[in-house]
């Protein structure tokens, strides 16, 4: 699926979005949502905590890797600011690269993108902790 040196250019990504706002960024990949792929994000956003934030604004990028579908889900901080469109812009730019079979170029577009809007939404501040590992997720 992604190779070691993949996976640790992706959290390299995410750490270096997340130094540029308050916000949260994680990425899951995830063989099965028999449920759906929403119902299988709001689970998992609750598992890992990210509904814990302090500014609700953590955002996780969600990847089926069995039926090739992703979900971009945001908490309440995020999605009031971006609205509906943000997340499918984003999607559909990560199916082109996903459907095309690469994997950690949708991964790395989706992280770009999010963490672009973040920073301008949430900016870093002085105190800002890491709230959430960097790592990519496999659940």
């Amino acid at each position: 699926m992604l190779s070691r040196e993949e996976l640790d250019r992706l959290s390299v990504k995410i750490a270096a979005a997340e130094k540029m706002t308050s916000a949260e960024l994680c990425v899951v990949l995830t063989r099965s949502s028999w449920f759906g792929i929403k119902n299988k994000a709001r689970r998992l956003f609750r598992r890992y905590g990210l509904h814990e934030t302090a500014q609700r604004n953590a955002v996780m990028i969600l990847v089926d890797t069995r039926s090739r579908e992703l979900l971009i889900y945001g908490d309440d901080g995020v999605h009031q600011r971006v609205g509906e469109m943000f997340w499918s812009d984003v999607r559909d730019a990560m199916l082109d690269e996903l459907r095309a079979g690469r994997l950690a170029h949708a991964l790395a577009t989706g992280i770009r993108l999010v963490g672009e809007k973040l920073a301008v939404l949430f900016p870093a501040a002085g105190d800002d902790r890491n709230e959430i590992a960097h790592d990519v997720i496999f659940a």
